[in-house]
């Protein structure tokens, strides 16, 4: 076998080592030129983005998710504050109306005193056994009330001043002093009483104007003193919470009423 005086190596074997070495030279100005070195560079770029994507994708998919928990978190807090608030205001607003209620009520007015007596017998409100109490207290007042008012040696009307003299007055002028004085009961309270009380006009029209005036007023001590005055006939004894019946009685025994003088005595 012959060897290779240079390098020692049989022929072929140098033979070998020299194409590598040309090979390997090769390649390494293959990598020198600007195109090979942009392909790599673009082949890092996509690897370190794979890369990146593998590590920060689960990271972001967790802040993601965090995130929209947290955003539902506040948004069922921010609807049940709402909730609260409007139920809040709610009884607030409940609160302030029952109070107006009562007030308007211990101040005369039948209307108000409806809605109490609707919201006492109601068994869903939370006012049901303050309404109540409240407005069997109003009725004692305006029972004592009106009692109290029916006795011309306690309490009088000055006629004069009002430019009326009631033994003469025609019942057109009574009523029509009844009218003009909406917002005066003191006023309409004595004109019905005069009306009631005036034998000069037939007894079943003075009854007639009594309810018209039971169904119309918005004075709860007008409408006693008018159940009052048509006690003196039905004997009833009730007030003006049941003034139905007083309409009734009269529906069912007008026609037998007379000429009579009629005086207050409940």
């Amino acid at each position: 076998m012959k060897i290779c005086p240079n390098c020692g190596n049989p022929p072929i074997q140098e033979g070998l080592i020299q194409c590598h070495t040309c090979m390997t030279n090769r390649i390494a100005n293959e990598f020198e030129e600007p195109r090979i070195k942009e392909i790599v560079a673009q082949v890092a770029a996509m690897q370190a983005s794979n890369l990146l994507n593998q590590q920060i994708s689960p990271e972001i998919e967790n802040f993601r998710t965090g995130t929209s928990n947290t955003l539902a978190q506040f948004d069922n807090s921010l609807q049940t504050f709402r909730k609260e608030s409007t139920n809040a205001l709610a009884d607030v607003r409940t609160a302030t109306e029952f109070a107006l209620i009562v007030s308007k009520a211990q101040n005369d007015d039948a209307v108000a005193f409806n809605q109490l007596q609707q919201i006492a017998n109601s068994g869903s409100s939370s006012f049901a056994q303050s309404a109540n109490d409240i407005a069997r207290t109003i009725i004692q007042e305006v029972e004592t009330y009106a009692r109290t008012m029916e006795q011309d040696t306690i309490v009088s009307f000055d006629w004069h001043t009002a430019g009326i003299d009631p033994s003469k007055a025609s019942l057109q002028q009574l009523t029509d002093f009844y009218s003009s004085n909406s917002f005066d009961m003191l006023g309409r309270f004595n004109a019905v009483k005069q009306v009631f009380n005036n034998t000069r006009f037939p007894e079943q029209e003075r009854f007639d104007c009594v309810a018209l005036i039971l169904q119309t007023d918005k004075s709860l001590r007008v409408r006693e003193l008018c159940c009052d005055l048509m006690d003196t006939k039905a004997n009833s004894h009730l007030n003006f919470t049941q003034m139905s019946s007083y309409l009734q009685w009269l529906m069912q025994n007008r026609s037998s009423l007379t000429n009579s003088s009629t005086t207050v005595t409940k």
